[in-house]
């Protein structure tokens, strides 16, 4: 819990952010955080992370179906394609659930000039490639 398991990046607007293995105030002033309870990224399930909207997250909503996301980890490079932008209240959590497809969600607050916002944006996108660094495949087109 608090360390470093990946770095997310979306050239479409520029993101490129640290992403910690938990959550709170404190982890996300370093970087984005991913939902211990949500899949390992690369695996089965929904591998679900957040940021901040003031600070790493500010762009996100810039994220359009078609864009691709790409996660680097210390056991592979993990592809993905933006295919639903979503909005939904901080107190449904139904985005933030296990689900039977390899699927990666990122979220934030919505945008505010005062106060906070208990309305999150974000977007679900599918997994289109995977390459773990013990696979031969590994390193094509990208460096180990």
């Amino acid at each position: 819990y608090g360390s470093q398991c990946a770095v997310l990046e979306a050239k479409s607007i520029d993101l490129y952010v640290p992403v910690y293995w938990g959550g709170g105030a404190e982890l996300l002033e370093q970087g984005a955080c991913q939902t211990p309870a949500s899949a390992l990224l690369g695996s089965s399930g929904n591998s679900v992370i957040s940021g901040h909207v003031n600070t790493f997250f500010h762009d996100l909503s810039g994220l359009k179906p078609g864009d691709t996301v790409t996660a680097y980890t210390t056991y592979g490079k993990f592809t993905y394609e933006v295919t639903e932008e979503i909005a939904f209240d901080s107190s449904d959590k139904s985005y933030l659930k296990k689900t039977d497809d390899d699927r990666l969600t990122l979220y934030t607050c919505e945008m505010q000039l005062l106060g906070s916002s208990s309305k999150r944006v974000g977007v679900i996108c599918k997994l289109t490639d995977k390459a773990f660094y013990t696979d031969t495949e590994a390193g094509k087109g990208g460096t180990q």
